[in-house]
């Protein structure tokens, strides 16, 4: 199958680090060329990233609702959920922890990339800021969304070490489930997996939605910054015409004011020598 040689430690592994050297190779391309995304497509991917995240955790919501009302049985999955998990198991090997372990890897992925394109447009707003509101780091002016980068970014790192550790060993080992201190597959192994990612989806969520509104807020004030800054640049005059000022300037450059009360520059530096002056004054009427 497709993805059946992800099964194999070493090959989860090396695509890790593929995927790492691809992202090293996106960012020395953006340092040595200037090479960025446009703003409308980071507000794309991180408008999608935080809607994609608000109905991850409406699921969790309904699973935390069904452990109150069942709390001895196995976490619930909705159908969407179970349909995702029993495909990724289908491509790799066939069981159903590899599936659901491999299915919150990729919706946390998909979260964090949606809040990484938020904080990278933020970083080229507050880079091009001009105005007081808009001036400063991102955890000066966007506090919700620092926050919601660190909380997924921990949320990621616990998902990506569940999973390693039960496609490399077997058990699924992380600091929900205390490291693998609880017995697997008991009650109390569900009951701390459940709360846990449940409150970390809703610390996330709730900073990821206030950092949206942070980052629409900053948007709005960079645009009305480049309209002031548009607003006030000098107007340049037409090709082959000159502006009224230009030419008064050129007409007393060239001494060319006749009618104007004054007197041209060339008679005003003329000098009258003395010999040229006693002759005037000397000479009959």
């Amino acid at each position: 199958m497709l993805f059946a040689h992800l099964s194999h430690p070493a090959s989860v592994v090396t695509a890790i680090v593929a995927g790492t050297m691809l992202i090293g190779l996106a960012v020395h391309r953006y340092r040595s060329t200037g090479w960025f995304p446009r703003r409308r497509a980071l507000w794309a991917v991180a408008v999608a990233g935080v809607a994609f995240q608000v109905l991850h955790f409406a699921e969790h919501l309904l699973q935390a609702g069904y452990w109150l009302l069942h709390p001895t049985q196995a976490p619930w999955m909705t159908p969407w959920g179970k349909a995702g998990r029993d495909a990724l198991s289908a491509e790799t090997d066939g069981q159903m922890a590899t599936g659901t372990e491999l299915l919150h890897l990729l919706g946390n992925g998909v979260f964090f990339v949606g809040l990484a394109a938020a904080g990278l447009l933020a970083h080229r707003l507050l880079a091009a800021a001009r105005s007081a509101p808009t001036v400063g780091t991102l955890r000066q002016r966007l506090p919700g969304l620092h926050k919601a980068l660190w909380a997924q970014g921990f949320h990621l790192a616990e998902h990506v070490l569940l999973t390693l550790t039960w496609m490399w060993g077997g058990s699924a080992i992380g600091f929900t489930n205390l490291f693998g201190t609880i017995e697997p597959g008991t009650t109390l192994v569900w009951t701390t997996r459940v709360w846990a990612h449940f409150a970390l989806n809703l610390v996330a969520t709730v900073y990821a939605v206030v950092g949206v509104r942070e980052l629409h807020g900053l948007r709005t004030r960079a645009k009305l910054d480049a309209t002031e800054t548009r607003s006030h640049q000098p107007r340049a005059a037409p090709a082959g015409r000159s502006s009224p000022l230009q030419g008064r300037d050129r007409q007393r450059a060239n001494g060319d004011v006749a009618g104007s009360g004054h007197l041209p520059s060339s008679v005003v530096s003329m000098r009258i020598s003395p010999a040229t002056a006693s002759r005037s004054i000397s000479r009959p009427t």
